[in-house]
């Protein structure tokens, strides 16, 4: 019996790791959280569902309110339903739904146009007709051009393994070492990061089994990844796509950014973060040039969703598998500067009411 009961909690707990503290607010490391005394289905607790039950009871006796929710009652005060809509009250929920409203708000803007045949674009479209992305896979010479690449980078793995290794999941600590990003000080700010992250990754993925791409490792067994393989396509690279937008977001957030070299070194940052991922042996080189494209333009589109800019579209062509010594990304490159990456301008478009208020909130920690 013992043995079960354990069994259960083990469960529970592991679907609360998985799925509940995703909904929780973050706090810094010692700081406990509400939950952890007991509320939002804690597990393992119904001694204190029983003792708050008692303690209701008890009070209850000499206390209870004359007229429930009228006058000496705490909600006396409600004389009517909120304005609908209000975009100010995002503040009085919590981190999962926050994450919701933006990613709705987002996502029903965008449609996706796979590509017609092998040598085609996808495309990313804007609700209003605008284009954000457009991406053309390589040809499969390619990616077997620059399987020598892959394999040389492999050489580098002892001095990334630690990299590698704590880069697997968003590697927010790496961004916020360099802008003091602070758990207890920056929670809105990390909303704003976290929707651009969901935004970026979910894009990717639709572009990702569109083009469905192997991976260096199914092409040749010494390629040997330090790490599991993902289970999804190689072209476009996520972490090159998600390191960009979590680079450029940030400074154009921070309002003294502009006058530093901060986005320079945010973007550097982004860049070490996904070449790990060709040193790991996870991706080729040209996975990382049109990921860094995406990540451009959907930071761009990003950004102009939440605060009144002119965006930038993206445009990655096609390369031939005799440029694979070009399709590279590098170090140091403007948005949008890698080889056969374009972009465009695309006229001022007012902000999502939703997404300039998270926008706004998280100004306001800077």
């Amino acid at each position: 019996m013992a043995t079960s009961t354990s069994a259960g909690l083990m469960s529970l707990l592991a679907h609360r790791t998985a799925h509940g503290d995703a909904h929780r607010t973050s706090a810094p490391a010692g700081a406990v959280a509400l939950e952890d005394y007991g509320f939002a289905g804690f597990p393992g607790n119904p001694l204190l569902a029983s003792a708050l039950n008692e303690a209701r009871e008890a009070v209850l006796l000499e206390h209870r309110p004359a007229e429930l929710g009228g006058a000496g009652d705490i909600g006396s005060h409600i004389a009517d339903l909120p304005v609908p809509e209000d975009a100010t009250r995002l503040a009085e929920w919590g981190p999962g739904p926050r994450a919701a409203l933006a990613e709705f708000e987002l996502l029903t803007r965008v449609s996706f146009v796979p590509p017609a045949d092998g040598g085609s674009p996808a495309i990313l479209n804007d609700a209003d007709g605008g284009e954000i992305v457009r991406i053309t896979r390589p040809p499969i010479g390619l990616f077997r051009a620059q399987l020598g690449d892959v394999d040389a980078q492999a050489g580098g793995r002892d001095g990334r393994s630690a990299e590698v290794l704590t880069q697997v999941a968003p590697p927010i600590a790496f961004y916020a070492s360099v802008v003091n990003l602070r758990a207890h000080r920056h929670r809105r700010t990390m909303d704003l990061v976290n929707a651009a992250i969901v935004f970026a990754n979910t894009t990717v993925m639709r572009f990702k089994h569109s083009f469905a791409c192997p991976r260096p490792s199914d092409f040749s067994a010494a390629i040997q990844p330090l790490v599991e393989v993902p289970p999804h396509a190689s072209f476009p690279a996520g972490h090159a796509c998600e390191g960009q937008v979590i680079a450029t977001v940030l400074a154009a957030l921070i309002p003294n950014a502009a006058g530093s070299n901060l986005g320079d070194i945010l973007r550097s940052v982004a860049f070490r973060i996904a070449e790990n991922r060709i040193v790991a042996g996870l991706h080729f080189p040209v996975d990382n040039l049109a990921g860094r494209l995406l990540g451009d333009a959907l930071a761009s589109y990003f950004i102009s969703r939440c605060t009144p800019r002119i965006w930038h579209a993206g445009r990655f062509n096609t390369v031939a598998a005799g440029d694979a010594a070009l399709a590279k990304a590098v170090d140091g490159e403007a948005p949008f500067g890698g080889y056969r990456c374009e972009s465009a301008e695309r006229p001022l478009s007012s902000p999502n009411r939703l997404l300039a208020q998270l926008w706004a909130d998280a100004l306001t920690e800077w």
